[in-house]
């Protein structure tokens, strides 16, 4: 699977929000190498799964504190 640049139609852009990329709805490509705003599981343009979630354990941790305040 390559990227056929479709997917630049629905890049997304950084936030300043401090709650960070995944919290907004957004999803990472990896084969893209880019976030998109998408509501499918799988990109756009190479039809790869797209991450929903952050990999590194520090912001993983983050996402699951905010999501846990919103739902109080």
């Amino acid at each position: 699977m390559a990227c056929k640049g479709v997917c630049t139609k629905y890049k997304a852009k950084k936030s300043s929000y401090v709650t960070g990329r995944y919290m907004l709805g957004q999803k990472r490509c990896s084969t893209c190498e880019i976030f998109v705003n998408w509501d499918g599981k799988y990109c756009p343009c190479c039809n790869s799964p797209l991450r929903t979630k952050p990999k590194g354990t520090r912001t993983r941790e983050k996402l699951r504190m905010i999501q846990q305040i919103k739902r109080i």
